[in-house]
């Protein structure tokens, strides 16, 4: 029961008493708590302004875990605040899903007041958690006042990854007799130089151009080309319908145990992904760089428009990539007119789909059985 209704059931009771006894006690204290809720009331219209709130939820967390998470509440006024409401907003942008919750807490004059709390989200994604409402409340409930008060807390929501066997059909991976390279991305392809540059910390040694870098008095690397008949391109594509969470969280772990799989495997590969109106893709050749680019992928859910390939066509033309692994919950129409080469569709489905080119269904209740073994 909210503070303020208790306290009105006191009043009740006073004035009640006074009607019967005509005592002046009754009333002396009903003017007393007024006096007080008033006196309350002014501090906090004072304290609003010099009130601030910290959500520090941490970095990431695996699903279904309650993750620790901290609010603190600094009061650099010279008046304590004796209630405050914060309501809490957190939202999956990932799936879409939103949560409420609402804490009370309270500060004493110039210092900090630290709440924990828990969140636990039962799918992976990218929770922001801000504040909503926040009302300060006199002594007694019956004065409330809206703070102007704004701040966001981040975290991530790993995916769950399985072992997935893969069966890579893809001859490409092999023929180093391909004398059409990538215009934008460099490789590993060694007899064929992508671009020379400065040297970075981090560059291999053997990327030096010696010759090139004793003329320039400055070290500089060979980068080495990627031949486009033997790229790949693994795709997330979150445009192309409006998913359920369900679906969501079953994709993006599809997605991070297929990369897990392939950097397994060695394969050096491009993961793509939509993010809003715009497409990100990222070189992976090592895990390391999967893990950094899974965090950025989970910020981003499904935003209806023009599907992911639809929009790469525009921006580049055809997909012209050896083989495109393409994650989808629904193929959009004239997708052989995105793809340069070879595909397979790996689709978030209750039901089949015909196509030309290599289709694996995968059901967002059984998808660990449903793809356990894929031949791509």
């Amino acid at each position: 029961m909210p503070p303020a209704l208790g306290w009105v059931g006191v009043f009740i009771i006073l004035f009640i008493l006074y009607a019967f006894t005509a005592s002046f006690v009754p009333v002396a204290v009903m003017t007393l708590m007024a006096v007080l809720s008033l006196f309350t009331w002014a501090m906090n219209f004072y304290t609003r302004k010099h009130i601030s709130i910290s959500i520090i939820p941490p970095a990431t967390t695996p699903k279904n875990n309650d993750a620790t998470s901290r609010i603190i509440l600094t009061n650099s006024s010279s008046f304590p605040v004796s209630r405050c409401y914060v309501e809490l907003i957190a939202k999956n942008t990932l799936t879409g899903e939103t949560y409420t919750n609402t804490l009370i807490l309270s500060a004493s004059q110039k210092s900090d007041s630290e709440r924990a709390f828990v969140i636990n989200s039962d799918k992976c994604g990218y929770i922001t958690v801000r504040t909503g409402k926040v009302i300060l409340s006199d002594i007694f409930g019956f004065l409330p006042l809206r703070a102007d008060i704004s701040s966001e807390g981040k975290m991530s929501v790993l995916p769950d990854t399985f072992d997935m066997n893969i069966s890579l059909g893809i001859s490409f991976v092999s023929r180093m007799d391909e004398d059409t390279y990538s215009p934008d991305k460099s490789g590993n392809d060694f007899s064929e130089t992508f671009q020379i540059r400065e040297y970075i910390p981090g560059d291999s040694l053997k990327q030096i151009h010696w010759k090139l870098s004793d003329k320039l008095d400055k070290l500089m690397v060979r980068e080495a080309s990627l031949p486009i008949s033997r790229s790949l391109l693994v795709f997330w594509d979150k445009n192309t319908c409006n998913a359920l969470a369900e679906k969501m969280d079953c994709m993006a772990e599809v997605v991070s145990s297929l990369c897990q799989a392939l950097c397994d495997e060695g394969v050096l590969y491009t993961l793509g992904w939509t993010d809003g109106d715009d497409n990100v893709f990222e070189e992976i050749s090592v895990t390391d760089e999967l893990f950094r680019s899974v965090g950025q992928m989970l910020k981003s859910g499904c935003n209806e428009g023009i599907s992911g390939m639809e929009r790469y066509c525009e921006e580049h033309g055809k997909a012209e990539f050896g083989k495109v692994i393409y994650i989808t919950a629904r193929i959009p129409d004239g997708f052989d007119s995105y793809i340069a080469g070879d595909a397979t569709i790996m689709l978030c489905s209750d039901e089949g789909y015909d196509s030309e080119y290599n289709v694996i269904t995968f059901n967002a209740d059984t998808y660990i059985t449903d793809i356990s073994t894929v031949e791509l």
